[in-house]
């Protein structure tokens, strides 16, 4: 289980780790200037994303783990966030880091932030896969929920 996840794990930490350290410096070395509008939306992006990200954990309780297997002694979320959606930790994730790069308008965090992006993608896909075979009601709750975007997608 683990050899499948440690390559997307591994690409989306690279990912995020260019975005947070390459964004601060290229705004510093291109001085762009970073218009109130755009502040005002980085801003609005790191709160969704905080905020997302926090509902997500106490969710998830004594389930949490940063590895995409479930637990063994564990259970099914459906409730708080999870009613909604079946990933809010990963659009948390995906919120925050872009929220960060239009922080410092920068073009570098852009596309690593897609990549980020395309790989919990990859992930949460192949999780679904883990759940669905633990969890015998987990394909009744991908039915009612979405998957990252409710009346998106």
């Amino acid at each position: 289980r683990g050899k499948d996840f440690r390559g997307i794990s591994l690409g989306y930490i690279f990912c995020a780790l260019v975005v947070l350290i390459a964004a601060p410096i290229e705004q510093r070395v291109m001085g762009y200037e970073v218009s109130s509008l755009q502040q005002l939306l980085a801003g609005a992006l790191l709160l969704v994303g905080g905020g997302l990200g926090y509902a997500s954990y106490r969710a998830l309780g004594r389930n949490f783990r940063v590895f995409a297997a479930p637990r063994r002694s564990g259970s099914l979320v459906t409730t708080g966030v999870y009613s909604l959606i079946r990933h809010p930790m990963y659009i948390a994730v995906i919120a925050l880091i872009g929220g960060y790069g239009l922080l410092f308008a920068s073009l570098i965090a852009v596309p690593f932030w897609l990549g980020l992006t395309i790989l919990y993608i990859v992930k949460a896909v192949k999780e679904e896969r883990l759940l669905a075979a633990k969890y015998e009601d987990y394909n009744a709750y991908c039915e009612r929920t979405w998957r990252f975007i409710p009346y998106i997608w």
